[in-house]
């Protein structure tokens, strides 16, 4: 029987082993430092405005955070085309994983968030943040700009698409304005088949990228109409979770803090 108890020890040691292994991995499982965050602010605002408590609490925590500033900014007015603001963001990613992030997430608030959702539909990252995303497909929207799309796309048609006029432009907290920007890049970001178009982007998304969706109580009343149709247009995924803050538009970034971060965490150790 000496051989059994001998056995009988050698599996215990296995099991200790084994035990303190998981224990390890269990512990070293989420490394903020290896968990890139790309954060991408509203229509006409700026990385220091509603996403910047989202950005530097992020940051204080450890992780790997780029607070870009996106072309439709109040400063660019959409100096760029959507082809070339992507490139700015593949960029940002290409550099937080130089700086060791094994792990990308994009966090996204309003016009930020759909463009996160469209990026995330031709390029693989670990997740989607999509803050009360809004969009440029709704028939309010485009009837509002319906002139000045025309306008830019004769311009691009005779060859003047580089062309910087006046067009028009709307935001529900602001109302009607003007963006001096080149045709080809305003209909890049504000005809109704643009990466904008926040259906199609919700369509889109690849079916291996979950996507945390933000709605708060108090959206605007079009966004929160769209709540539902929205969250049933995303491409099935076990991780994915629709989050609603008591709170405005505007206040959702910071109001979601918390939820984010649990769920990038969840997201990692499942991933690990």
């Amino acid at each position: 029987m000496k051989w059994f108890f001998t056995l009988h020890k050698l599996l215990k040691i296995v099991a200790f082993f084994v035990f303190v292994v998981n224990l390890h991995n269990a512990n070293a499982q989420i490394d903020a430092k290896q968990i890139g965050i790309v954060v991408m602010h509203g229509s006409g605002g700026k990385p220091t405005g509603y996403v910047f408590e989202l950005a530097t609490t992020l940051a204080g925590k450890g992780y790997l955070v780029a607070n870009l500033e996106m072309p439709w900014s109040g400063r660019r007015a959409a100096d760029v085309t959507a082809e070339e603001g992507a490139e700015e963001l593949s960029q940002a990613i290409t550099q937080l994983q130089k700086k060791g992030a094994k792990a990308i997430f994009l966090a996204g608030h309003s016009f930020g968030g759909t463009f996160a959702l469209y990026y995330a539909g031709v390029n693989l990252v670990d997740g989607v943040i999509a803050i009360a995303p809004g969009g440029v497909d709704s028939d309010f929207y485009q009837s509002k700009i319906a002139n000045s799309l025309a306008h830019a796309r004769q311009l691009i048609a005779e060859g003047r698409g580089d062309q910087k006029e006046e067009f028009a432009n709307y935001e529900n907290s602001r109302g009607d304005y003007t963006t001096l920007t080149p045709a080809k890049a305003y209909i890049s970001w504000y005809s109704k088949d643009s990466v904008m178009n926040a259906s199609n982007a919700f369509n889109r998304v690849r079916t291996d990228i979950p996507v945390l969706y933000i709605v708060p109580t108090n959206d605007y009343p079009f966004l929160r109409r769209a709540k539902a149709e929205r969250w049933a247009q995303l491409p099935p995924n076990p991780k994915n979770e629709l989050y609603e803050p008591n709170t405005s538009h505007l206040e959702a970034p910071t109001a979601s803090i918390n939820e984010i971060i649990k769920w990038i965490n969840m997201i990692v150790k499942d991933k690990n």
